[in-house]
């Protein structure tokens, strides 16, 4: 396993370990369909890639969200 493989291994959910790139696929391609029904067509992009930009700010941030959270709970209520 090549050390690329290994960040983008510990930053995907738990859930993807198990299972193979086609069901991944299968997968997301189902919720797609999922939201794809509840919006109508011509604003789906309007909502896939906010939603996609929120996802990677999580991963990028994921390492200092501990200290984020703890510094948030210190200033709460001033």
């Amino acid at each position: 396993m090549s050390s690329r493989e290994g960040v983008a291994e510990s930053k995907t959910s738990p859930m993807f370990h198990h299972m193979n790139h086609g069901q991944i696929v299968t997968f997301l391609w189902g919720i797609a369909d999922l939201i794809r029904d509840t919006f109508k067509r011509g604003k789906y992009q309007d909502v896939i890639l906010p939603f996609t930009v929120l996802r990677r700010l999580d991963c990028v941030l994921a390492p200092t969200r501990r200290k984020v959270l703890e510094t948030q709970a210190r200033y709460t209520g001033r």
